[in-house]
């Protein structure tokens, strides 16, 4: 009867043992599916939604803004040097991050240029189509943008050296 009590108790433990694991297991994998979701960025910038880009143009003469994707490995990994960037020059309250991950037909190069970026830029044959981007308007008007794949702090600086933003 003991030893019919120990086997007992032992398969009760073993069942969970293996409920706890796979609990576990499941709660690994939302909770990396969220960190996957989230801008890295986003805890050092602030971050704005589509519906709040033109008050936002509009209430400050010259904007900066991160337009990224969060599953994106590119994105991710720009906005680890970005950090450090902003954090070493003091420009965190200069950029804003907005997320184009929305954009969700077909044609994300077409959808996102055509929304984003402006005739005038159109023309001179600057077409936004990658992200991760970073890009200046004035008042509501985007003026100015760097982005692709390869998108480097040494671009981003250029940029922002060319319209004198972030000079101390």
């Amino acid at each position: 009867m003991k030893k019919q009590n120990n086997v007992i108790t032992l398969i009760i433990f073993c069942a969970i043992t293996i409920v706890c694991c796979v609990y576990a297991l499941k709660w690994h994998a939302v909770y990396k599916e969220d960190v996957m979701n989230r801008a890295i960025i986003t805890s050092h910038i602030q971050e704005i939604k589509e519906s709040e880009l033109e008050n936002y143009t509009t209430d400050n003469p010259y904007a900066v803004i991160y337009f990224g994707v969060p599953s994106d490995e590119n994105c991710r990994a720009f906005e680890k040097k970005l950090q450090r960037f902003l954090d070493k020059k003091d420009l965190r309250e200069l950029f804003v991050y907005l997320n184009v991950s929305d954009i969700a037909d077909g044609n994300f190069k077409e959808t996102f240029d055509n929304t984003y970026n402006t005739k005038d830029l159109r023309e001179k044959n600057k077409f936004l189509y990658e992200v991760p981007a970073v890009a200046i308007y004035d008042h509501t008007t985007m003026v100015d943008f760097v982005s692709g794949k390869n998108l480097t702090i040494e671009k981003v600086e250029k940029l922002l050296n060319k319209h004198k933003l972030g000079e101390k």
